[in-house]
């Protein structure tokens, strides 16, 4: 009995911080000091371990009841002061952009110099920014038209005289035409006139620019005036809790009721101990600014600030909203990685509907995420790194929950967050494959070694010896090789080498041994020793052929350069793209085996790609990793396949990136395109096998082994029909329609549907990126699609208008057969300057780009896609009357296999679909 008792005093009894915390609440109670009675209760529910004494702390939180908490401070006044101006700055400087846009230039100007004030003066950065937008405006005010360009060429041969010239530039002046007279000036400043006619035109230059400025209507000093003076701001008053400074307009924030602060300040409570990230502690409370002037349905949140626009400012606070935005100020955005940013948010909001009693809705919160996470990217081919937000990634991390209802035992999760945090500010990874990584072992820690294997199982980048090697990274050798690292970056080059050499002491295999060799590498270099093996262990490629630049704004990393689908170094000849051309010609390799394309001899590297070309000997096929580290993104081939494409903008580090693949017994062909939007440029290629060893007897050469690669022809096949429609209806037995509505007339195929119901861009949540969905979706109906790998399928559109191209439209492969207009490959057509242009996604994310194909006008327009999948990867051509957008380029098959079509609005007409499957 007695060794009964005191197990339960051990097991049950709640701990000693826990029992002081509540005591002193009773204490303060008993006294009537509520507001430090709930303090006492908070230390109580942060100190509590477990899911149970913590719901019953919070239920003796909400009882004890509302306590007036601490006044504004004056640090907190100056802070909203700030977030204030800041929404006037975004206002003021939208509304100049768009008054600029509608070409009311006066009122942009009137604007933009209230601006400059705003920012401190002309002599700010931002005031800088400022003046100069406003010489923008006034070039445009005064730039003559082709109008006043011909109307001056027609006066100056009319009128020979210069004093002649100067009177009736004068009397356009009277007559406002600016543009007009600053012709004339310009004409008489560089013509063969005399001194006294070039200065006269200097004169009215000046006085025609000056009157251009201060020339304001009425109507356009009114729209300046009603966004300088917006009474919105006028309306906004602030009103406390323990945690939150709720500003905005005064009857909406006066109306919140105290219990629904409460229940806020709960979250943050629940929510900051979860992370392990107490944002008040210092004092200043998290500020909610509810924004009559943000025309948004949803909320932005970071750091201590939360935005609410205008369509989402509602009563109750205590909800969802509040939830997920609060999340992203706990959690922030270097947890994980990008994908996860707005799922760490979900899943904190679902964690607080179960942590406040909301057990219901945490339930049915909690199995919509883990059914999006395995609908959404364990069903789809995406790689870990495009994990969906928001739901699916919150489904990913409520998937270790144990199988039952709410309420859940959450302290599994609390415990490794604390150890995440922990780490987080010591030696904690930043790239993006190690983070998910750590994040497996400590999952592993608390869920068992059965979670390994579940993800390895998702295509997370974890491997066996993980488990072990894990723990003692992060405890002390992770922090080891960042302060070698450092210390090289600084030029403390025997100092880095020490660090390395102990690391690699201790650590013979994996991630961070690699890293460690290559710093020692560095490291002994920079100090003119040998570096001895370290590049063969590392599988560093150091031989390739360069080729480029190619510039394309914005968009190198999605449109198809030739070399992406032929490579060819013979002779002398040049690839062409555009305007620009470039050959082929050996890399500069740093002794590192970085490859700086900036030191390539090439010119302006701002918004340009190019590629690096090598090629590797196996003597038998196998699997194998590429590791990249690259600056800006990449695409990588490997024997013609796309293997990655990271289209992003990021500075160079070690193993940023890795791809599995398959090599071939004999020479493998490796091409990569480096992507650079502005400054450094470059990248570090590495090749092992898939645990990271090194390959023996690899084989590196630059030189051209085309002759030696298997041939990539395509295989010879033939159409086996599966669909022909010549659109004499639109048969409910052949197409499935899930968006719009479709009819058929004189024997073609239109779209009826005008809204825009279709799902695109699904996990996208962007106020400035407003989403364009398709109006009318249907799918073809044919069990035989399963087995089309290879395919051909033939679409004829007719031209909108007199020989015009045709209306805004697209099509789906492998597809899910449902309202997502982005469920495969889509392949999205419309017109860019009087030119065809295609977008390809691959789901939601841009794979490539057509920018603009000049295609022949005609009445009708034959679309053509052949996808044949061989021994060579898979390749995709489609032609426009036989004019070719895109040309044997590739991308894998998807698991789905619906076939749609899509458009935007009434129209375009279909005039016949063929669908045929392709077989030797």
């Amino acid at each position: 009995m007695a060794m009964a008792v005191f197990l339960w005093i051990v097991l049950m009894a709640p701990s000693s911080a826990v029992a002081d915390a509540e005591r002193a609440a009773e204490e303060a109670l008993q006294a009537g000091r509520t507001g430090e009675a709930l303090s006492h209760f908070e230390t109580a529910i942060r100190a509590a371990d477990d899911t149970a004494p913590k719901a019953r702390l919070r239920d003796r939180y909400l009882k004890t009841g509302w306590a007036e908490p601490q006044e504004v401070s004056a640090t907190e006044r100056l802070i909203l002061g700030r977030h204030v101006a800041s929404e006037r700055w975004r206002l003021t400087d939208r509304a100049a952009d768009q008054f600029e846009n509608k070409g009311k230039l006066h009122a942009a100007l009137i604007l933009r110099r209230a601006l400059i004030e705003m920012a401190g003066g002309d002599k700010t950065d931002a005031g800088k920014k400022e003046k100069g937008r406003i010489a923008g405006i006034v070039r445009k005010l005064t730039t003559p038209s082709k109008d006043d360009k011909a109307f001056i060429d027609k006066l100056v041969r009319a009128k020979k005289r210069g004093k002649d010239l100067l009177e009736a530039g004068k009397k356009l002046l009277a007559e406002g035409r600016f543009g007009t007279v600053l012709r004339l000036c310009q004409q008489l400043q560089y013509g063969t006139y005399d001194r006294a006619t070039v200065d006269g035109a200097k004169e009215l230059r000046k006085r025609t620019e000056d009157i251009a400025v201060r020339s304001l209507t009425p109507e356009e000093k009114e729209l300046a005036r009603a966004v300088l003076s917006d009474e919105r701001f006028l309306r906004l008053e602030v009103v406390r809790s323990r945690h939150f400074l709720y500003l905005g307009p005064k009857k909406f924030v006066d109306a919140i009721p105290p219990r629904e602060r409460m229940m806020l300040d709960l979250a943050y409570i629940f929510q900051s101990d979860l992370a392990a990230q107490p944002l008040t502690h210092d004092g200043r409370r998290i500020v909610v600014y509810y924004q009559e002037t943000f025309d948004f349905g949803g909320g932005l949140a970071g750091g201590k600030l939360i935005r609410i626009g205008n369509r989402a400012i509602r009563l109750p606070i205590a909800g969802m909203l509040h939830y997920h935005e609060l999340g992203h100020c706990i959690f922030g955005k270097g947890w994980l990685h990008h994908g996860f940013t707005e799922g760490l948010a979900d899943f904190a909001a679902g964690f607080t509907l179960d942590a406040l009693g909301q057990t219901g809705a945490a339930q049915r919160f909690v199995i919509t995420a883990r059914d999006q996470f395995v609908r959404y990217f364990l069903g789809r081919a995406v790689r870990y790194f495009d994990i969906q937000p928001y739901r699916p990634s919150a489904g990913f991390l409520f998937s270790f929950l144990p199988p039952g209802e709410a309420p859940f035992d959450w302290a599994p999760y609390r415990r490794a967050f604390h150890n995440m945090r922990e780490a987080q500010f010591g030696s904690w990874p930043a790239r993006e494959h190690q983070l998910m990584r750590f994040f497996g072992a400590v999952m592993a820690t608390e869920y068992g070694p059965a979670a390994y294997d579940t993800l390895r199982e998702w295509g997370w980048p974890i491997d066996a010896a993980d488990a072990a090697r894990v723990p003692d990274e992060a405890a002390r050798l992770l922090a080891e090789a960042k302060q070698a690292d450092r210390a090289f970056e600084r030029g403390l080059f025997p100092y880095a080498e020490r660090l390395a050499d102990g690391i690699l002491a201790e650590r013979k295999a994996g991630w961070l041994a690699s890293r460690a060799l290559w710093t020692r590498m560095r490291a002994r270099l920079a100090q003119g020793k040998d570096p001895g093996n370290a590049k063969q262990r590392l599988g560093i490629l150091d031989g390739f052929q360069v080729l480029g630049p190619f510039h394309a704004r914005r968009q190198t990393a999605y449109v198809v350069f030739p070399c992406e689908v032929k490579i060819d170094q013979t002779g002398e000849k040049r690839v062409r793209f555009g305007n620009e051309s470039a050959g082929w010609k050996d890399a500069k390799v740093e002794d590192s085996g970085y490859v700086n394309l900036r030191g390539q001899g090439y010119g302006y590297p701002e918004n340009a790609c190019a590629f690096a070309l090598t090629y590797v000997f196996r003597d038998r096929a196998q699997p194998a990793r590429i590791w990249m580290g690259s600056d800006d993104g990449h695409t990588l081939y490997v024997n013609g396949r796309l293997a990655e494409k990271r289209a992003t903008s990021r500075r160079f580090r070690f193993d940023d990136d890795f791809a599995d693949v398959e090599l071939r017994a004999g020479w493998n062909r490796i091409l990569t395109k480096i992507h650079n939007s502005r400054g450094k440029w470059g990248f570090l290629m590495r090749l092992t096998a898939r645990d990271g060893k090194p390959l023996d007897g690899l084989r590196i050469s630059a030189g051209d082994h085309e002759k030696d690669l298997p041939p990539d022809a395509e295989p010879k096949v033939r159409a086996h029909p599966i669909v022909a429609d010549e659109f004499k209806g639109v048969k409910a037995s052949r197409w499935l329609v899930t968006v719009g509505k479709w009819a058929a007339r004189n024997g073609r195929v239109r779209a009826t549907g005008t809204q825009k119901l279709g799902l695109w861009m699904r996990f996208v949540v962007d106020p400035d990126k407003p989403k364009d969905g398709p109006a009318n979706i249907m799918w073809l109906r044919s069990e035989k699609l399963a087995r089309c790998d290879s395919f051909e399928a033939t679409i004829d559109v007719a031209a909108a208008g007199k020989d015009g191209l045709p209306k805004k439209f697209g099509w789906t492969v492998d597809g899910e057969n449902e309202n997502d207009g982005q469920s495969g490959h889509t392949f999205v057509f419309d017109q860019n300057d009087k030119k065809l242009r295609c977008h390809w996604y691959r789901y939601d994310k841009l794979l490539y780009l057509q920018p603009g194909q000049k295609i022949k006008p005609a009445k009708m327009y034959r679309f053509i896609m052949r996808r044949i999948i061989s021994s060579t990867g898979s390749k995709w051509t489609i032609t426009c009357n036989d004019v070719p957008i895109f040309e044997r380029v590739d991308a894998p098959r998807l698991p789905a296999f619906g076939f749609g079509l899509m458009t935007w609005g009434a129209g375009p007409e279909f005039e016949s679909f063929k669908f045929a499957r392709l077989a030797e």
